[in-house]
């Protein structure tokens, strides 16, 4: 018994998951037999329950492009993943824990899909993510195994003719998506400013980091320190989840301590900087 449950532990994700399901719609496979091995094992080790999580999302992607699912049922993946890195502690934001973690997620779908490789993977939930891309053009109410992979493979080419452009392509609009993660986080440096120098009384110092999970590595893009009066701190935790919500890839640690004035922990805020 003790040797079986080791050799659990020891097992990949692409090991683990037993396949049973059978459909038209590969990934719709992959991602229910996902969900039966997590209702069965609901406390996998970190490295599997992070494969699991790249898994579950890049099949999230497919059924965007395939017109299977909204785009809001793929955020909510998206955030799902984003929360599962954070509960993998400190190891999980390493980047040999997520590229491990995205390795054994690739076998995991190349059981499914074999003729995939980890760069269209990659490379198809990208797309999604960015917003880059609207689902795959089709005679039929959702495209087919064949028409994803022909879209995303020509795409990994840099021929998108294939999709059709989410915006349009007013200079506004191509400004926005021009913007680099850390400047779309410090255009809302007004509003942590205006909370710091603010005459309420402060109680608190928030420590806020955003990081950016690019290629399964957490990168640290924009920090800040905070003084806030306790009304202030529910406006900031506010608008730390607007902004987790509305830029993709990216996460929020923000640790609160209580704050006297004149306390050390005053020095170095936002409007000191």
């Amino acid at each position: 018994m003790v040797q079986d449950m080791f050799s659990f532990f020891k097992k990949d994700l692409a090991k683990l998951v037993q396949r049973t399901h059978s459909s038209e719609f590969a990934f719709v496979d992959a991602y229910n037999d996902l969900g039966i091995f997590i209702d069965e094992n609901p406390n996998p080790t970190p490295e599997v329950f992070m494969a699991y999580c790249y898994a579950r999302r890049d099949c999230a992607a497919a059924f965007y492009l395939q017109g299977i699912w909204e785009y809001d049922q793929f955020q909510y993946t998206q955030n799902m993943f984003k929360a599962g890195q954070l509960n993998c502690g400190q190891k999980g934001l390493t980047k040999e824990f997520q590229e491990q973690a995205a390795k054994q997620s690739v076998e995991y779908l190349r059981k499914y899909v074999p003729q995939w490789q980890s760069l269209q993977l990659s490379l198809c939930t990208t797309l999604v993510i960015d917003r880059a891309v609207n689902p795959v053009i089709t005679h039929y109410e959702h495209a087919s195994d064949d028409e994803l992979k022909t879209a995303v493979f020509m795409a990994t080419t840099g021929i998108f003719t294939r999709f059709e452009p989410v915006f349009s392509f007013k200079d506004e609009v191509e400004e926005v998506k021009a913007l680099t993660t850390y400047q779309k986080i410090d255009a809302h440096r007004e509003f942590f400013l205006s909370i710091d120098k603010s005459t309420k009384k402060k109680t608190s110092v928030a420590n806020i980091e955003f990081k950016e999970m690019t290629l399964g590595e957490a990168k640290d893009i924009w920090r800040a320190r905070v003084l806030c009066s306790d009304e202030e701190c529910t406006l900031v935790n506010k608008k730390l989840q607007e902004i987790e919500e509305s830029i993709p890839n990216v996460f929020v640690t923000c640790i609160t301590l209580r704050y006297q004035e004149g306390s050390p922990l005053g020095q170095n805020t936002i409007s000191s900087e």
